[in-house]
Parts: C-alpha cells; structure tokens; sequence
C-alpha cells in the first residue's frame, strides 16, 4: 500500500553498493549516489520515492508494454517500470545529464536490467533539430539541471552545455512497438515534450504521467495550462495524483501554477474502479 511505512532495515550488499526498499521494490545502488539520488541510502526503513508519480505509474502500467521515461536521471524509476513490465516489455528512457547518465548504467547493471532498458542521452523536446543549451547542475543538486537559464540565480555554478534535441514523435517512427505509457519529468520542459508528440498523442493516446514544474515551465516554453488544454483537447480525462481527484484543465492549471504537481491523463480514469483505487492510493500516502 501507497505510503506504508516499512520496518526492515536497509542492507549492504557489499563495500561499493547497497540495497534500498524503494516502492516496495528491494534496488541496488552505488554508494557513491548516497547525496544525489533522491533515495535515501541510510534510512533504517523503506521509503516511497516521489509516491504520487508511482502511484500512476501503478494505475497504467500492464506488463509487456514499451513505455518511456522522459527525464530519468538516475535510473530508479527506470528500474522500477522495467520490472513492472517485465522481461516481454520495454523500457526507453531519455537523459539530458550526460554525466548522469554514466550512473544509471551503473544503477540498471547493478540489478540486472542493463539488458532491460535502453538509454538515449537526448534533451526531449519540441522537434529533433541540432542541439539546445541544456543548464548542467554539478553535484548533489543534479536533478535539478534544466533548459531553464534562470536556473543560475539558485545554482551558480550551472553552466550551458550544447544537448542534441530530440522529439518523440521522430524517435518513434521506426520503433518496433509504439509506447503505452510516457512518464515525463523534465524540469520545466514537459510543455515542449508534448508539443514534440504530437503525432504520437493523437494517434497511440499513451498513457501519461507528469510532474509538472509550474515555475520553471514559464522561462522554457509554454506553461501548465497549455500542457492541461493540449491533453484535454485531445480527450485526455485529468486526475491530481497530489489529492487523488479527477479535475478539469483550468483548475490543475490554477492549482499547480506555481508548484511542483504530478498529473495522471489516461483513458484508464474513465473507469471508476480505477478512479477510487487511485483515490485510496492517494489518501494512504
């Protein structure tokens, strides 16, 4: 259940590597990701990593699908969808941070799904044409890199690195089976992503579960409203996986306009049951 508290304790498995309860899935980690990764290597309990992402991901995902993850910095939700999948589905996960990237190799290897997934260093966004200065944060505060320049009033020491710029709707052309699921966290850059899947959205309605950056959105392109409007245009019902509430375009936009939100849209939440297991989900967090 969503949001439980776990009792076992985190063990070593080894002087370079440890395995932590996440999600209530047992992941192998790098010790050296112990400040960066987001998931805490010392906690005596288990924890839910980002819980309201998780949550929808739990809603859409069936296995055997191919499903994307848009922004996956370490690797650990990549980690967590490839299982859910399984070993008939496919995981293809996108990732600005090239230096990040050299890490979630290490995480998917460390356990057993360097095979599983394939990595694609890519800024995703509005088209596949040359490359965009993507805003690099070294250290601890990695995740937190961005096409958003305004980033360097909160991280001087972010720099500009030029990042070929991809759009899903390329990438997807020749892909042996078209994704079921997107999950998208891109720092601000989740508007340009789907303007980039166009094609994709309309043709395939994959499944999507976003984090939405309400501030940093502004300063890269689009805003949240324009993400809720696109995917309400094309049918999309919308649920808060904050407050495990079915809402309109307008009212997530006015909610989340500021802060960080997770949004579920999927053919899925026509069906009720699904709706209040989400609802119970969301509750128990």
């Amino acid at each position: 259940m969503i949001g439980r508290v776990w009792d076992r304790m985190l063990c070593s498995v080894g002087a370079a590597t440890v395995a932590a309860l996440v999600n209530n899935q047992r992941i192998r980690l790098p010790r050296q990701l112990r400040r960066s990764v987001g998931v805490s290597l010392v906690n005596r309990r288990g924890l839910y990593f980002e819980a309201p992402a998780m949550i929808g991901l739990e809603a859409v995902l069936e296995a055997g699908d191919t499903a994307f993850d848009v922004g996956c910095s370490y690797g650990v939700f990549t980690c967590l969808m490839s299982r859910m999948v399984g070993p008939a589905g496919a995981i293809y996960s996108f990732e600005a941070n090239q230096d990040v990237l050299f890490w979630t190799r290490r995480v998917l290897a460390l356990n057993g799904l360097d095979n599983a997934s394939r990595l694609i260093h890519a800024c995703v966004g509005e088209s596949t044409a040359g490359s965009v200065d993507f805003f690099h944060v070294p250290g601890a505060h990695s995740v937190a890199s961005t096409r958003n320049p305004e980033i360097r009033a909160f991280h001087a020491s972010a720099a500009p690195l030029a990042v070929p710029l991809l759009s899903l709707d390329d990438f997807c052309e020749n892909l042996p089976a078209q994704p079921r699921c997107l999950k998208i966290d891109v720092e601000g850059s989740e508007c340009l992503v789907l303007r980039g899947a166009a094609r994709l959205l309309a043709s395939q309605r994959p499944h999507l579960v976003l984090e939405t950056h309400g501030l940093e959105v502004d300063g890269i392109g689009g805003s949240v409203a324009e993400v809720c409007r696109m995917l309400e245009e094309l049918g999309y019902p919308l649920l808060d996986l904050e407050k495990g509430e079915l809402v309109d375009a307008a009212s997530y936009a006015s909610r989340y306009a500021r802060q960080i939100g997770y949004l579920l849209a999927s053919r899925k939440l026509h069906d009720r049951d699904t709706v209040r297991r989400i609802r119970r989900c969301c509750a128990s967090n």
